[in-house]
């Protein structure tokens, strides 16, 4: 359970669409039979150069790389534009 909740998190924070490349698993803590018990538990998907969270993104669950990027970037025209009508001294 440590494993997939510290892949879960990593996996949003790197914004990795639910894939854990192999070597990371010990860097998160775990064993290659700590992600086989995933595996076989359909937790995680066995792919090629890694493991990939079994329904990472339906219906919503977690963001993909894609929204996250277009939600920020949607936050830094909002924050361009209100920087700069605080310059002009206007207020939108």
């Amino acid at each position: 359970m440590g494993l997939w909740v510290r892949a879960g998190s990593w996996c949003a924070q790197q914004l990795t669409d639910g894939f854990i490349p192999r070597e990371m698993v010990p860097v998160l803590g775990g064993r290659p039979r700590d992600a086989e018990a995933l595996v076989a538990n359909r937790l995680w998907v066995d792919v090629d150069g890694g493991y990939v969270f079994h329904e990472w993104n339906v219906d919503g669950r977690q963001p993909t790389r894609s929204d996250v990027e277009k939600t920020r970037g949607e936050w830094r025209e909002r924050q361009r534009k209100a920087r700069a009508a605080a310059r002009n001294g206007t207020h939108s």
